[in-house]
Parts: structure tokens; C-alpha cells; sequence
């Protein structure tokens, strides 16, 4: 719905600037005085008795003219030897009830009245001249023009005072004076008209035309055959950068800054304002391209500077732009207007041969119609990324951010493009930050949750470059804002947000928060029936099972659904491990960390078993994007879900950036590498790890596994046992890798003795942490050597239960036991498992690896398939191994 508490904008006149008071005219106008004191110059050096080289200001709408010719006429009245002269009579911007040259100089009559009324005059000398002007007016149509004419020669003479006619829209003016019948040789009928009026302006010294128009006499028009080369040109151009601070300034002194009324005070302020950030002022010229009556409207938007109501404020603006902006494209011919619709919707710099390609226009004709574009301000050459050749964009990006938001598709994420691109352009990166900041606890706190300001904010975090906190976690926010409105109401996020979320496309992630929340918030009413726990302590029961990070929520779901049943044994149980837990990852990670780590999964913001990579990937950076250490336990939580997913090797490349001298970050990030046969970049990954920690005996085990899956470049047990057992007796990784290399070597006693080491110090670790893969990974293996063959199986089955990172250490243990000869026996001792039917595709894979050719015959389709899976990834060690 939309905001009730929105208040508009207070409006400057920006279409009619004749609605100016005299002493606004006066302080506002300091952008154009250069073409002020020029053609105030050339009244002055006019010499009496010539006619004058008459005048046409041209410029893009919005430039100024209409300004410039009421500036010039207020100056003309403000001097007493200019206005001793010279009378200025200025007109409506458009004279739609013109049509013949009588019209016209009846017009002139009627101004010079309303002038001397103004200025004055006794009313006596009104009377007769309005008296004179109703004879004229009483002539038949074919007279009046020579009796107007001819009574403005005679006043001109009688007061010697000559007339200064400010005709804005001449360009119109004449087209209408050139009539719409054609006469011969296709030629208007009319045309005759202006060629008199030319003749009357070239030899009557008593007029001065000082006209303005959106374009040159000469761009086509029928008429110019009249007015060819008659006009001397003064061009309004964009304006600069100290331009727009002048104009702002005036601004601020005219009609006040933010809270502060018109005076010098507000220009004060407003000077406070651009002189700490100059970026802003940078971004207004870009945005409004020099155009001053843009840069008015904008500057309600700068002034007011009302983050809350940007969003608002600024559709109303774009609105009030409209009759500017749609009369520029109706304006255009259609294969410019094609052309720059196309530039538009492109929004950054392109080049000429896409505009060809997407108009379909000849690329010869685009060439020209780019550079007449050009030339009328519209389009501006920029730099191509990457390419030595320029392209083109819109001058003006207000216009573009108009026509995006006016002409894209109605769905939210493309049609906030217009936003998003205003967002870049208005506000500094460290601005987007603190902004994207504040409305995140805005909306956790229940705050800016109507349409209009969920929409900025999405414009907002779109605005921002991917990898920082601040914009994924106002994305979050914004989300769950809307899932709790929904909530409330008791009705779908489609339903009261349709076309909001992309749920099925770009948002799809958004779909698994949703329902990992309900389901999460359903736990705390199932878990407070477990009937052993105390009024006191049912909130740290609840916190201790909902803020596992090891537990999976249907684990969670399945504590909470058996609860009520729960014995009082078993609760306590429970609860010593969950402490337990807690106190040794607090131990590992420091206090801080590890309570933040768990106030963000009670709170929802952080899924430690998150379903979905690319949600999971945004949740820990939004999380923990300023510390390494949080997301080092992250990316450990996450690895056994997405391990082979992009978004966790750019989660671990993220976290080294934050911190290059961490090396479990480049552990973590070698072994996903590994995972995903990446083992160039896995072995640089632990090479570091081991130069930043050289006293750590686990990187030094998963460096050792890797160089034998490289190359069987081995090395010397002497070597191994220096660096690795030397560090930590205790760890069993070590020298089970020494006993791999030892049985490669044909060492059989020394291997044996290596295995039973390993035994010993895997069986030990895991009294202390039962579900530990890594250690029954390492009792697989060395009993089945050793033909151990009960406590080999009892491994195997401990081995067997669990997810994706389980069946990778099934598969890792196919290559290790195939390369050093115990394939055949894993796949028999496979076969005898209670999970046979899932390890059947391993040992199937294992025995063709044997040479049992006819292993595979006969089999299911599916199961050969994943047979053959495993097949090649073992052969493509074997292979690997042998270079």
C-alpha cells in the first residue's frame, strides 16, 4: 500500500518562468550571464538609425531561453540609458492564436501596452493607443497588417524608442505564419508572409527580433528558405560543474535549503552542504546533463535530501519531467527516435554497430543520425569498456532514468532499473553503505515496510556491488520484512506483494528461506512439551537445540517431534552435548565469535545447513562479512552440503580477501578444489596454507594425500615424519599417510605397524567425538589391510551413514584402496554391508576396476551409469598418477 505519511515536495515554478517575481528573477538567474552581458552588450553598441544583426538564442528545452529572453528584458527596464532606448516586450512562450503577420504585429501592439502600463505611462497616451489599436482592428484583413506595421514606425519615431521583440518558440511562430496549404513548386502558400516579415525586420531599424528556438532555422523547415542565414546564433550550451554550485546556491538563496527559509543562511547551507560532499554536485551534473531547468527540479530532491521519501519524491519529479521529456522524443523524426529509444534501454555507453544490429537501421544511416543526435545535445560520446572506440550514451541521464522507468517491464527487479541507475549516480559508494545499513535495522525493526519502501530498498541493495554485507543483508532484510507482513496478515508474500519477488526466477532462493523459517519457528512450541525441562530453563533448551550448528533442522525437527516423549536421561544427555558443543567451538573460535555465530542462527539470519548454495553464500557474508574467522566456521559447516558448488569456493575467496594471512581459509579452499578435481589450484591453495602454518599437521596430511593423487610423487618417510609426527603425536592422519606410502613402497612390516599406530590414535579421537568420518575413514582402511575384517566392516557401516561428503570419502577410499591393491576386498566387504544397496555402484565400480570385465552386465541402467561414474573417477587417478 502506499505511504499515508509521505508529504510532497513544496514546488518551484519551473515551466513558466514569467510566474518569477522580479527580485526572483533576479537572484536565480546566475547561469546564463555571460550570454546576458553579451547580448546586453550588443543592444548598447546597436547604433541608432541600422538595422540591428537580429538575434536567435537556440538551445535544448530546459536550456534557459525563455529565462534568458525575461532576464533580458528585466535588464533592459533595470538600465536608464538601455531602457531610454530601447523598450523590451516580451509574449506568451507559445502564440497559438498566431497565424498571419496581422496577428503577429497585433500581438506587438497589445504588448506594448500591457509595457507601458508597466512602466508608467500617463493614461491619457494609453487610451489613444489602445484606441488606435481597435481602429486597426476594425480594418478589413488585408489592411491591418500595414496599419500595425506602419502605428508602431510612428510611435517607434515619435518617442524615439526602438522595439526589442523577445519571441520565444520562433521556430513555431513561424511555422504557423508559413500556413499549412502547399502552394507551387511545393512551396507553402504562406511563405510569403515571412518573406515580408523579413523584409520589415531588414529595413526597418526600429525592431530588434530577439527570438529563441529549440533548434537552428536551418534544420528543415520549409520557412528557411525565408530565414536563411538571418539569424546570428547564440547557442546555449549544458552547464559546467561551477556552473550547476552557482545555480544551486541561487537556489538555496531564492526559495531556502532543507529546513532553512530563503536567504543568505540557506545559500550557506546549502554551500556546507556541497562543500562536504562534492560528489553530489559531480553526480547532478551527470544526471541532469547540464540542463538548468532539470537541475531545478532536481534540486527540491538535493535540498530536501529526505532519504526516506527519495523513492516518492523522485516518481513525482520524473512525472513533472514528462511533458519535457515526451515532447523531445515526439519531437524526433522516427529513425532518431528509434535510435535513441534504443541508446536508452542499452543505459551504458554502446556502439554504433549494436545500434545498427537492435534497430535494424542500415549502419551507413546510423552513423548519421548518431551524429545529428549529437549535435542537438541529446546523445554524448563515451568510452566503451574495454574497446579503443567510443560509444554513445544519453547526455542527460535524468531523461534515460525517464524513460526506464516510464517504458520498462512492470516486473519489480527490471522495473526498478530506472532507481537502481538514479541510486548510482546520486550517492557515493560509502553513502549506498550507511544508507543500505540503516534501512536493514529499519525494516528487522518492523519499520518502512510499505510498497514504496521496500522498492527503494531493493533499488538500493541492487545499487550496491555483489560481495558486500551491506547488500545482502538489507536483501535479507527486505524479504523477511515481507514474509513477516505476510505473516501478520495471514496472507501469501504473493498476495500482498504481487510481482515483488521473482520466485520463480532471479528471487528462487527466497522460496527455501521461506519455508526454513516456518519451520524453524514451529520447533520452540513443539519443544517447549518436552516435560523434564523447568519453566526457567526452557528458553536454553530451546536456544540449545534450534542454535546447533551441526544439527540439520530435520534433525531438529525430529529432537522437537519426539520431545514429549523424551525421558529425563535423555534430555540431560541432550544437553551436555549441546554444551559441550558450545564450549568447545567457543573454545576454538573465542567467545564473540562463536555468540554471534549463534544469536544469528536463533534469529533466522544464518542457516548453518541452508539448502539452497546461492541464499547460503548471502546469509554468511551478510553475517560475517567483516570476520574471517566467523566464516572460516562457516565455510566448515557449509562444505559438507555444497561442496561442489561455485558459491562456496567465492565464499572461501571472499573470506581470504578479508584475511590472506588466515590458513584454514586456504585449507578450506583446497580441499573444495580437490573435491572439484581442481588439483592445480587445490595444491597452490595448501601450499599456502602450510606457508602461513607450517606447526599444523592437517595441512601437511592433505598436502601429502594430494601430491599422491597428483603425480605418486611420494615422499621419503624421512621427510614425512619430520614435518608431520613431529608436530602432534596424537593426530592419526599423519602416519596413516606414512602407511600408504609405506605398502606403495612394498615396506609390508613397517606399513603394518604404521596401520596399528593409526588404530590406536584414531580409536582414541573418536572416545572423544564419535561421529567423526575422517577417523572411521582411517579404521576402514587399515583394518581391511591389516584383515581385520569385523572391525573393517563395523567401520564401513559407521562410514556409510551420512550425505554428500560421506559418499566422497566412499569414493576417496575406492582410489586409495584400488592403488594400493585392496579394491577387490573393500568391494567384497561392501557387498556384505547393511548398506550394500547404496554401496553397490562403488563395488561395482571397484571390481571393473579389477579387471572383472562382466561386473557391469546385466546391470540396471541408473545403477550402471553411477557405476561408471566412479569408475572414471578411479581410473582418472590411475591415469593421473602414471604422467
Amino acid at each position: 500500500m502506499p505511504d499515508p505519511n509521505r508529504a510532497p515536495l513544496q514546488g518551484i515554478v519551473k515551466y513558466n518562468p514569467h510566474l518569477w517575481g522580479d527580485d526572483e528573477l533576479r537572484s536565480i538567474f546566475v547561469a546564463r550571464t555571460r550570454e546576458l552581458a553579451e547580448l546586453l552588450d550588443r543592444l548598447r553598441q546597436t547604433p541608432a538609425g541600422s538595422a540591428p544583426q537580429h538575434v536567435l538564442v537556440v538551445g535544448q528545452r530546459g536550456m534557459g531561453k525563455t529565462a534568458l529572453l525575461r532576464r533580458l528584458a528585466l535588464a533592459v527596464r533595470d538600465d536608464l540609458a538601455l531602457s531610454r532606448q530601447w523598450i523590451a516586450l516580451t509574449f506568451p512562450e507559445e502564440q497559438f492564436t498566431v497565424s498571419t503577420l496581422a496577428e503577429l504585429w497585433r500581438n506587438v501592439l497589445d504588448a506594448l501596452t500591457d509595457t507601458l502600463e508597466n512602466e508608467g505611462a500617463p493614461q491619457a497616451d494609453l487610451d489613444r493607443l489602445d484606441g488606435e489599436i481597435r481602429r486597426i482592428g476594425a480594418l478589413p484583413s488585408l489592411e491591418r497588417e500595414e496599419a500595425a506595421i506602419g502605428l508602431l514606425r510612428d510611435w517607434i519615431d515619435q518617442h524615439q524608442r526602438r522595439v526589442l521583440l523577445l519571441i520565444d518558440s520562433t521556430d513555431l511562430l513561424f511555422d504557423s505564419l508559413g500556413g499549412a496549404e502547399e502552394g507551387k513548386r511545393g512551396q507553402k502558400a504562406g511563405a510569403a508572409s515571412l518573406w515580408r516579415l523579413r523584409k520589415t525586420l531588414t529595413h526597418h531599424s526600429g525592431f530588434f527580433w530577439l527570438g529563441a528556438s529549440y533548434q537552428a532555422l536551418e534544420s528543415g523547415h520549409l520557412y528557411s528558405d525565408a530565414f536563411h542565414d538571418f539569424f546570428e546564433l547564440v547557442e546555449l550550451r549544458p552547464l559546467s560543474v561551477d556552473d550547476m554550485r552557482q545555480a544551486m546556491l541561487a537556489l538555496a538563496r531564492t526559495f531556502g535549503a532543507g529546513q532553512e527559509k530563503p536567504g543568505e543562511t540557506a545559500a550557506q547551507v546549502m554551500a556546507r552542504i556541497l562543500d562536504a560532499r562534492p560528489e553530489r554536485l559531480k553526480a547532478l551534473r551527470n544526471l541532469t546533463g547540464g540542463n538548468p531547468r532539470t537541475t531545478v527540479m532536481l534540486y527540491e530532491l538535493f535540498a530536501a535530501d529526505r532519504q526516506d521519501n527519495l523513492h516518492a519524491d523522485l516518481k513525482l519529479l520524473l512525472d513533472l519531467m514528462t511533458p519535457l521529456y515526451k515532447a523531445r522524443m515526439e519531437n524526433l523524426a522516427d529513425q532518431p527516435r528509434k535510435l535513441l529509444a534504443h541508446v536508452m534501454e542499452h543505459w551504458a555507453p554502446v556502439a554504433a554497430a549494436e545500434l545498427a544490429e537492435a534497430s535494424g537501421i542500415p549502419a551507413t544511416t546510423v552513423s548519421g543520425q548518431l551524429s545529428r543526435l549529437e549535435a542537438e545535445g541529446l546523445i554524448e560520446k563515451a568510452k566503451l569498456p574495454g574497446r579503443r572506440r567510443a560509444g554513445y550514451q544519453i547526455a542527460e541521464r535524468f531523461f534515460n532514468i525517464w524513460y526506464l522507468m516510464r517504458y520498462t517491464p512492470r516486473r519489480v527487479r527490471q522495473g526498478l532499473t530506472w532507481l537502481v541507475e538514479f541510486m548510482r549516480l546520486w550517492y557515493s559508494s560509502d553513502d549506498l553503505c550507511a544508507l543500505a545499513g540503516e534501512r536493514a535495522c529499519a525494516h528487522a525493526e518492523g519499520r518502512l515496510c510499505y510498497v514504496d519502501h521496500l522498492e527503494h530498498s531493493r533499488a538500493i541493495a541492487a545499487a550496491l556491488p555483489d560481495e558486500l554485507p551491506e547488500k545482502y543483508r538489507l536483501e535479507l532484510s527486505i524479504f523477511y520484512a515481507a514474509q513477516n507482513e505476510a505473516r501478520r496478515l495471514r496472507r501469501s508474500i504473493a498476495e500482498i506483494l504481487p510481482d515483488f519477488f521473482d520466485l520463480e526466477g532471479a528471487d528462487k532462493s527466497f522460496c527455501t528461506a521461506e519455508n526454513y523459517l516456518a519451520r524453524f519457528a514451529a520447533l520452540d512450541d513443539l519443544l517447549a512439551r518436552c516435560p523434564h525441562v523447568m519453566l526457567e530453563d526452557q528458553q536454553a533448551w530451546i536456544d540449545a537445540v534450534k542454535g546447533s550448528p551441526h544439527l540439520k533442522l530435520e534433525e531438529k525437527e525430529k529432537i522437537a517431534d519426539e520431545s514429549l516423549a523424551l525421558t529425563a536421561n535423555g534430555y540431560m544427555k541432550l544437553m551436555e552435548i549441546f554444551n559441550r558443543d558450545a564450549n568447545d567451538w567457543k573454545e576454538i573460535l573465542g567467545r564473540d565469535t562463536q555468540e554471534k555465530i549463534n544469536n544469528f542462527i536463533l534469529s533466522g539470519e544464518f542457516f548453518p545447513d541452508c539448502p539452497d548454495p546461492e541464499l547460503a553464500y548471502k546469509q554468511a557474508i551478510a553475517c560475517f562479512g567483516g570476520d574471517a574467522v566467523a566464516l572460516g566456521f562457516c565455510i566448515h559447516l557449509m562444505e559438507v552440503f555444497h561442496q561442489f558448488s561455485e558459491w562456496m569456493e567465492k565464499l572461501c575467496c571472499y573470506a581470504i580477501k578479508l584475511d590472506p594471512k588466515y590458513s584454514l581459509l586456504w585449507q578450506q579452499l583446497g580441499s573444495l578444489l580437490l573435491v572439484q578435481n581442481h588439483y592445480n589450484g587445490a595444491k597452490t591453495a595448501y601450499q599456502k596454507a602450510i606457508e602461513l602454518n607450517s606447526n599444523n599437521p592437517y595441512f601437511w596430511s592433505r598436502f601429502i594425500d594430494l601430491e599422491r593423487d597428483i603425480s605418486h610423487r611420494y615422499i621419503e618417510e624421512k621427510l614425512i615424519q619430520i614435518p608431520i609426527r613431529k608436530l602432534n603425536p596424537f593426530d592419526p592422519y599423519p602416519v596413516f599417510n606414512q602407511a600408504r606410502i609405506l605398502v606403495i613402497k612394498k615396506k609390508t612390516i613397517e606399513a603394518s605397524e604404521a596401520y596399528r599406530q593409526a588404530i590406536g590414535l584414531a580409536t582414541t579421537r573418536l572416545t572423544k567425538r564419535k561421529e567423526n568420518p575422517a577417523c572411521w575413514e582411517i579404521l576402514l582402511q587399515a583394518h581391511l589391510y591389516l584383515g581385520n575384517h569385523d572391525s573393517a566392516l563395523q567401520a564401513l557401516e559407521q562410514l556409510s551413514r551420512g550425505d554428500s561428503w560421506t559418499l566422497y570419502k566412499l569414493k576417496k577410499q575406492a582410489r586409495e584402496c584400488h592403488g594400493i591393491g585392496l579394491g577387490p576386498a573393500l568391494a567384497e566387504l561392501m557387498a556384505q554391508s547393511a548398506h550394500a544397496s547404496f554401496l553397490k555402484p562403488i563395488a561395482l565400480a571397484l571390481r571393473t576396476a579389477a579387471g572383472e570385465a562382466e561386473a557391469l552386465d546385466g546391470i540396471p541402467p541408473e545403477l550402471r551409469t553411477m557405476a561408471e561414474e566412479v569408475m572414471r573417477d578411479i581410473m582418472t587417478n590411475i591415469n593421473r598418477a602414471e604422467i
